[in-house]
């Protein structure tokens, strides 16, 4: 199974404690669900939608491209890609 590193950026960092770390998976969903599955408390509740869905407001990168050019949670990553998730930023 592959192994992708998923670095997080401000409050995902700070609401799992660490801002990098390794998960397996096959696609972009199943990476980011098992990683919410092992950081537990309110991570999945910031990065999911009830239904599943991934937060409107989050930006996910894989290999630097936004997954919404691809196939959303569904892109199938390779081993060594590197997923980062960028939080919704604020300003005026």
């Amino acid at each position: 199974m592959p192994r992708v590193e998923v670095k997080l950026y401000t409050i995902l960092r700070e609401a799992a404690g660490f801002k990098e770390t390794v998960v397996e998976g096959r696609t972009v969903g199943e990476i980011l669900n098992r990683l919410a599955d092992r950081v537990g408390g309110k991570f999945r509740s910031m990065l999911f939608e009830d239904d599943g869905r991934l937060n409107k407001f989050y930006i996910v990168l894989l290999n630097g491209r936004n997954i919404v050019l691809s196939k959303g949670l569904d892109t199938p990553v390779s081993n060594g890609d590197v997923i980062a998730i960028f939080p919704p930023v604020g300003g005026g």
